[in-house]
């Protein structure tokens, strides 16, 4: 039984930062076959294009930003309640610059 499967999480809502490449998009294209609507975000329009295709579903959005905005969004709707189950992944070189300058 895959990991998915073993949870259900129809009628939830997922925010995934990052989610447009790499481990972000793997956990968003889990979320979503365990049933869950999933926003996922990130800064390159052409990439999140991209992403929404490979994941294929209807439950998926996009939100584009630098990081900041992005997580100001994702922290509103997380305040607000209407994000279930959060998961914040970043790990890019450019990522890690940002904190270090306080972006």
């Amino acid at each position: 039984m895959s990991s998915a499967a073993a949870c259900d999480l129809t009628g939830q809502r997922a925010w995934v930062t990052g989610g447009t490449a790499g481990v972000g998009l793997a956990i968003a294209r889990t979320l979503l076959a365990a049933g869950a609507q999933v926003v996922i975000s990130g800064r390159d329009a052409e990439r999140g294009r991209w992403a929404l295709q490979q994941l294929a579903n209807e439950r998926a959005e996009l939100v584009l930003g630098d990081a900041a905005a992005v997580a100001r969004t994702a922290g509103r709707a997380v305040g607000a309640g209407t994000e279930d189950a959060p998961a914040r992944v970043h790990g890019n070189a450019l990522d890690r610059r940002e904190a270090r300058r306080g972006s």
